[in-house]
């Protein structure tokens, strides 16, 4: 979409007599070249990266196995246990249901586990697999985040269910399903060096169901904190976009967790966020 000629000249007047190199955000937005003044759309500018501060971060949950019972938005018939406060760290360790997901195998070979590290800053870390045994993920962790497997043999792909589970107690952090190669886990947290604006929300309910989606909020600061509910929808069969556009911000350390029922029976349930991260 262009600008008109007399907006352009005003913004080339601003740019030149406020910013002699221009607004890094206002350009981003605003592509100024010469006097084109072609506009930018600011999701796909702010994905590219060239939006100073900001970030954009998306995440798919799922569960295929939805019943009458609330359950997390997981490869799990359960509800994550939370660590009971932010001083708490875990060490984790990560292992398959197929002996065939190992380095030289015909599944998975290795594994990319994203985390909150003990002072609530994202990290990454990349572990060979062993099958069924567990390996330790190097460092302390706080709260998962998500597990990619890049690297596999023939079957181009998983061939057991990939768990991060807490190493001696064996709660479950992570879950990837067989064949799906990444994590399509509910559970996010910010960063300590950031905060968090929902913007959109998509909900489907697979063939024949209806059910309640609901996305809750925790201050993982506070021991004794409540969950909150930031987003509740009940849809029958359908695909819902909910446009949240911002109206809250998640604070640093905010924990934000998916879950899911239906009416009656068994089924799939998605739940997609679309959020922003600026930097503190």
């Amino acid at each position: 979409m262009a600008l008109p000629d007399d907006y352009k000249a005003l913004i080339n007047k601003w740019l030149t007599k406020t910013h002699t190199v221009g607004s890094p955000e206002l350009d981003a937005l605003i592509g100024i070249e010469g006097n084109t003044g072609t506009a930018k759309d600011f999701l796909f500018e702010l994905a590219q990266g060239n939006i100073p501060g900001k970030s954009s971060f998306g995440f798919i949950t799922k569960n295929d196995n939805v019943g009458t019972d609330r359950v997390d938005q997981w490869d799990d018939a359960s509800m994550m246990v939370y660590p009971a406060n932010d001083t708490i760290s875990e060490t984790w360790e990560i292992a398959s249901t197929s002996p065939n997901d190992t380095n030289g195998g015909t599944g998975a070979w290795n594994a990319i586990i994203i985390s909150l590290d003990d002072d609530f800053l994202r990290v990454t870390h990349t572990v060979d697999l062993n099958g069924t045994t567990p390996v330790t993920i190097p460092g302390l962790h706080t709260r998962p985040h998500q597990v990619i497997l890049p690297d596999s043999g023939s079957s181009d792909t998983n061939e057991g269910k990939v768990t991060v589970r807490v190493s001696g107690s064996g709660l479950l952090r992570n879950t990837v399903r067989v064949g799906e190669s990444l994590s399509f886990d509910g559970h996010f947290t910010v960063p300590a060096d950031k905060k968090a604006f929902i913007m959109q929300t998509y909900t489907n309910f697979g063939k024949n169901l209806d059910g309640n989606a609901r996305t809750t909020i925790k201050n993982a600061s506070n021991p004794n904190a409540s969950w909150l509910l930031a987003t509740g929808l009940d849809a029958y069969q359908s695909f819902i976009p909910f446009e949240v556009k911002a109206f809250f911000p998640l604070a640093t350390k905010t924990d934000l967790r998916v879950a899911s029922s239906v009416t009656s029976g068994v089924g799939q349930v998605t739940v997609i966020f679309e959020i922003i991260l600026v930097d503190l």
